[in-house]
């Protein structure tokens, strides 16, 4: 008499989301009886629980969502310049192997792993509709989504000078996969065709793409590829497996040359675990906040008998100095921009409330010097309306950010 089974959540569902593993035995009616749940990840054990059974089921259920989440990895975005910047791994950058090994505690006797399994969980968070279900970034079991992994639209802005991410899916292990760039002038006339073959898949297939003219200069020439009549340019996700060749997902980028502000691009974890990119490029506004110490003082010096001095020095010219009253010996600064996006559409509301949400924000940052520069920041905002044109007409899209950039003054 012992377990007698242990049913798993589904594969690849959120680590986010409730994970309860549930176990039956025999003995759960025993007095003082306690299943040991014991979960490894990562080559670790991560922890051994004892727990009571249900006193209705009998049951032992246990959630393992918050444990393995802090196995999660969020270290893994290094922007290197090149269109393809890496493939993301099982050791929690996206998907998580978890081992869950049941046992039980019996009059004070503990016997260990008498049923085992093993499950992935995703480091993805499911939305409004999606709570629970399984394979959430794979769609099912040997049915993998091939496409870019963002629920932002397929039409963006971007220009020289500034990095575009995207997220991709293409876990069809032994598929050849394709990025063409296709120029475009105004009038919509195919000017030029430029190839990159993604890396084979060999961790989980899911992918961090960086789609801007200057990664694509980089990786394909290492100069500049792109005709001065270029107007906008598709990248597309071709599956050269089949015979004839499949395109799987395209995104259409506008260059937006001439802008009145200074351009800001936020870089965010999205909803499906890669970056995606929000383009700024209206008013702006940089405003800091300090924090001041001081201590008060005389604001003269006892002199000899009942002289006072209230004057530090005069010159010819009798410009006076006055002794300082209040002294400011420790100062700390603190700076938040104002963004502003052009006129979002209805599903860009939809894609940037993940903005609104995301753990990781990183804003870039264009240096006098020509360099880029990617700041942490955090979002402000603790509300977010999903706008909608039937109801609002077109409304700019405005957000604060803390730049998370602490400088202190000068000790006095």
């Amino acid at each position: 008499m012992a377990i007698t089974a242990l049913d798993l959540p589904g594969n690849n569902r959120s680590v986010h989301d409730d994970l309860f593993v549930v176990a039956t035995s025999d003995n759960a009616n025993a007095v003082d009886f306690k299943f040991v749940f014991d979960v490894f990840a990562n080559g670790k054990q991560l922890i051994r629980a004892k727990i009571y059974p249900n006193p209705n089921t009998s049951l032992g259920y246990f959630d393992i969502s918050n444990v393995v989440a802090n196995e999660m990895k969020f270290n893994w975005f290094v922007p290197n310049g090149d269109v393809v910047m890496c493939e993301l791994d099982n050791s929690g950058q996206i998907t998580l192997p978890v081992q869950i090994r049941c046992g039980e505690d019996v009059s004070g006797i503990t016997s260990l792993n008498l049923e085992s399994g093993q499950i992935y969980v995703a480091n993805i968070v499911p939305n409004l509709n999606n709570r629970k279900i399984n394979d959430i970034l794979y769609a099912t079991p040997n049915t993998f989504i091939n496409k870019y992994n963002s629920n932002r639209p397929r039409i963006a802005y971007t220009n020289v000078n500034e990095d575009f991410y995207i997220g991709l899916v293409a876990d069809n292990y032994g598929a050849t996969y394709e990025i063409r760039i296709k120029q475009y002038n105004s009038s919509g006339t195919l000017l030029a065709t430029n190839t990159i073959t993604l890396p084979a898949c060999t961790k989980t297939g899911v992918y961090q793409l960086n789609i801007s003219p200057d990664a694509i200069n980089e990786t394909i020439a290492g100069s500049d590829i792109f005709l001065s009549s270029c107007a906008y340019y598709d990248v597309e996700i071709w599956d050269t497996t089949p015979n004839p060749d499949v395109k799987i997902d395209s995104i259409r980028m506008y260059f937006k040359c001439v802008t009145k502000y200074e351009v800001i691009n936020l870089h965010f974890l999205n909803n499906k675990g890669t970056f995606d990119t929000a383009r700024f490029d209206l008013l702006s506004r940089l405003t800091m906040d300090v924090e001041r110490k001081s201590f008060e003082q005389p604001d003269f010096k006892l002199g000899n008998g009942v002289t006072f001095f209230d004057i530090i020095s005069t010159d010819k010219f009798t410009n006076y100095q006055y002794y300082e009253s209040k002294v400011n010996y420790g100062s700390k600064y603190q700076w938040s921009y104002k963004l502003t996006m052009d006129f979002p559409t209805d599903a860009d509301y939809l894609w940037l409330a993940e903005l609104i949400m995301s753990p990781q924000v990183w804003a870039e940052y264009i240096a006098p010097e020509g360099d880029k520069r990617y700041y942490p920041v955090s979002i402000k905002a603790t509300n977010y309306e999903y706008i909608k044109y039937v109801n609002d007409r077109l409304k700019p899209f405005e957000i604060e950010i803390e730049m998370n950039q602490k400088r202190y003054g000068f000790k006095r």
